[in-house]
C-alpha cells in the first residue's frame, strides 16, 4: 500500500470510528478524519498534474478547504452536543465507499478476479459487434493488476470495473433515511444498471480504438465513455431522489452548512425558504428524524 493510500485509510478509519461512536467525542474523531482526508487529496495534486488530468488536479487542490470546513462543523457538533444529520450521512457514505474500495484494491484475489470478470465480459459484448478480441491474461505493475486485451492496445484496470460508482451508489442508498423496502428495491435496480453501463463504456472504448487507433483513446475514454457514465448516473440519481426524497433533503443540508450558526438548525425549512418552496412536513427537521411523507403546498402527497 502506498504512503498516500495509508493516509487515506487512516482518515477514513477516523471518520468511520467517529460515526459509529454514540459518544460526543465521535464528532471530534470524524472532524479529525475530514481534516486528514483533505490533506490526502492535496498530496495527489502533483500526480494529477503529471498525467495532465487538470480537472482532478483542480479538484484535489481545492479539496483541503472543503474538508476543513466539514471538520469545523463536526467540531461545532462536538461543542453543541448535537448530531447534524447531513454531516452524519456524508460521513457514513464516505467511509462506506472508501474503506471497501481500498480493501478490494489491496486484496489481490478480489481485485484480480473482478478485473478479469469485467475484461472477459466486455470483450464478449464487443465481439458481438464483429470484432475478434480476447483477454490474454494479465500482470501486476506497481501493485496494480492489468488484464491485457488482444486486438486493441488497451488494458482493463480496477478503475475500469465501475467499482467506485457501485460503492458510492450502494452507500448513498443504504445510509439514507428511506424506507427499507424501497432501498432494497433500488439497490436491486441501480447496482446492476451501473455494472452493465460500465461494461458498455468499455465496449465503446474498444470499438473507437479499434476503428481509429490508440490516438483516439483519450477521446473514447475521457469524453465518450465518461459522458455515457455521467448520463446514466444522472438518470439514476434523479430516480433515486424521487424514491427517497429524504436523501435529497440531506444532500441539500450540506449546501446549507454556511448558514448553520447554532444548534438545532432546520436545514430543510431554511433551504426551502431560500428556494421559495412551501412544503408541509410531518416530522423532518435539523434532528434528521424520519418523515411520514413529503407534501406540496396543496397538501397532496407527492
Amino acid at each position: 500500500m502506498s504512503g498516500f493510500d495509508i493516509i487515506a485509510v487512516i482518515s477514513l478509519g477516523l471518520i468511520a470510528v467517529g460515526r459509529l461512536s454514540n459518544a460526543r467525542k465521535g464528532h471530534f474523531l470524524t472532524g479529525l478524519g475530514w481534516a486528514v482526508f483533505g490533506f490526502y487529496w492535496a498530496l495527489e495534486f502533483p500526480y494529477y498534474l503529471s498525467i495532465a488530468d487538470f480537472i482532478n488536479a483542480v479538484l484535489s487542490i481545492g479539496a483541503p478547504p472543503v474538508f476543513l470546513f466539514l471538520a469545523y462543523h463536526e467540531f461545532l457538533s462536538y461543542e453543541w452536543g448535537e448530531d447534524y444529520r447531513p454531516l452524519s450521512f456524508l460521513a457514513s457514505v464516505t467511509a462506506g465507499t472508501g474503506l471497501p474500495y481500498f480493501f478490494i484494491k489491496y486484496v489481490p484475489f478480489i481485485s484480480k478476479n473482478l478485473i478479469d470478470a469485467v475484461a472477459y465480459q466486455s470483450v464478449w459484448i464487443t465481439n458481438l459487434f464483429g470484432l475478434n478480441l480476447s483477454v490474454s491474461g494479465g500482470g501486476w505493475i506497481n501493485g496494480e493488476y492489468l488484464a491485457h486485451i488482444d486486438g486493441v492496445p488497451v488494458s482493463i484496470i480496477l478503475a475500469c470495473t465501475g467499482i467506485q460508482a457501485i460503492l458510492v451508489a450502494f452507500s448513498l442508498i443504504y445510509f439514507s433515511r428511506g424506507d427499507s423496502a424501497v432501498k432494497r428495491n433500488l439497490l436491486l435496480l441501480v447496482i446492476p444498471v451501473i455494472y452493465v453501463a460500465n461494461l458498455f463504456r468499455n465496449v465503446i472504448v474498444f470499438l473507437i480504438v479499434d476503428a481509429n487507433g490508440i490516438s483516439q483513446f483519450e477521446f473514447a475514454h475521457g469524453i465518450v465513455g465518461k459522458g455515457l457514465s455521467t448520463l446514466v448516473l444522472l438518470i439514476l440519481t434523479l430516480y433515486t431522489f424521487k424514491k427517497i426524497p429524504q436523501m435529497y433533503d440531506d444532500i441539500n443540508g450540506l449546501f446549507d452548512l454556511p448558514w448553520r450558526r447554532g444548534p438545532g438548525h432546520d436545514y430543510v425549512a431554511h433551504f426551502d425558504a431560500m428556494l421559495g418552496v412551501k412544503r408541509e412536513m410531518d416530522a423532518v427537521g435539523a434532528d434528521g428524524g424520519e418523515a411520514d411523507g413529503h407534501k406540496n403546498s396543496s397538501g397532496d402527497e407527492e
